[in-house]
């Protein structure tokens, strides 16, 4: 026993540090797919994809010989992914849309592993018969036959959705803040500028807008009394719906409403102060130009009409009308708007 103990033990030792240096040096298991990556910082997701396609095949590969490109890119409040899969020479492309980068990422990581799994089949196939592999590269997979829609077929790895699903859908919510530097041509006695701003609710291509805006004091002279005449500062609330039309980072449309203005006029070169203050109603239309600066911030442009229901007239008893707003004003904007 003693001999035997002395022989045994060094052999089993040294079979033990053979083991584990081949441990140590066994190369690491190649990644299922050769991934290129180009997306914005608040969409990189290689590793995401990389991991979902290693699930899904669950370690079925080798040494791949698949070279994947992704671009993603943000569209208005979408997300657009160009997925390239280069493979024995040949190329296939395919393009996905989706709410959010997680979602075109896990889709594109279904097609990846149905690409990898048919390229699997097809080399062990050609090595069955003794043949050399077909040239059947990605562009023969019919990817989109084996994968339903991306917005059912992209699985989710975990419950809580990734930090950047939470930025996706905060800034999906319909509600929008304006504010703006808005001129009126027609309503004052002479052109005034003013400040808007107010709330707006969104369901694409339609949103309704309500708005407050205030024209600061704006003064006239009596053609027939020049030292005489009446300052002008007015308020006006106005409720409109609009419908515009989408493409790429530009917005344009039109819109239509309502508008209630209340003016405030008081004579000056009298010898009794004389202050007065009337309201009416009006239509108002305009044209809209909006430009997407971020995710959350757009810059707008805007130019349309008012057309007062009734008009009011502001005269200084015994000297005569000071002021009669126009049949038509023109109002001119431009300002920003917020997305929450």
């Amino acid at each position: 026993m003693r001999a035997f103990a002395t022989v045994a033990v060094p052999i089993l030792a040294g079979g033990f540090c053979l083991a584990a240096r081949a441990l140590a040096i066994a190369p690491a298991k190649p990644p299922p797919v050769v991934l290129e990556w180009h997306g914005p910082d608040d969409c990189q997701q290689a590793p995401r994809l990389l991991s979902e396609v290693e699930r899904i095949v669950a370690g079925a590969h080798g040494a791949s010989s698949l070279v994947a490109r992704v671009t993603v890119d943000r569209v208005g409040r979408r997300w657009h992914l160009v997925l390239a899969m280069d493979h024995a020479g040949r190329t296939t492309v395919r393009e996905l849309d989706a709410e959010t980068c997680s979602t075109a990422t896990d889709a594109a990581a279904v097609i990846l592993a149905l690409t990898i799994d048919t390229l699997g089949h097809d080399e062990a196939d050609a090595g069955t018969s003794g043949q050399p592999a077909p040239d059947a590269g990605p562009t023969d997979v019919d990817a989109g036959s084996l994968l339903p829609p991306y917005a059912d077929a992209a699985p989710t790895t975990s419950e809580e959705p990734p930090p950047d699903d939470a930025g996706d859908r905060s800034s999906s919510l319909p509600l929008i803040l304006l504010a703006e530097v808005a001129s009126d041509t027609g309503t004052l006695p002479r052109t005034g500028f003013g400040f808007a701003g107010g709330l707006g609710f969104v369901a694409k291509p339609l949103r309704v807008e309500a708005t407050l805006g205030y024209w600061p004091g704006v003064s006239t002279d009596l053609a027939s009394a020049p030292s005489r005449g009446g300052s002008f500062a007015m308020f006006v609330t106005e409720l409109r719906g609009c419908a515009l039309a989408e493409a790429s980072f530009l917005s344009l449309g039109g819109c239509a409403g309502a508008g209630l203005t209340t003016m405030r006029a008081e004579a000056f070169g009298v010898t009794t102060p004389i202050s007065a203050t009337a309201s009416w109603s009006s239509f108002v239309a305009d044209g809209v130009m909006i430009g997407r600066l971020s995710r959350v911030f757009s810059l707008r442009l805007n130019a349309g009409m008012a057309v007062p229901f009734a008009r009011a007239t502001f005269e200084v008893e015994g000297v005569g009308v000071v002021h009669r707003p126009a049949a038509a004003a023109l109002e001119l904007g431009t300002g920003v708007e917020a997305h929450f």
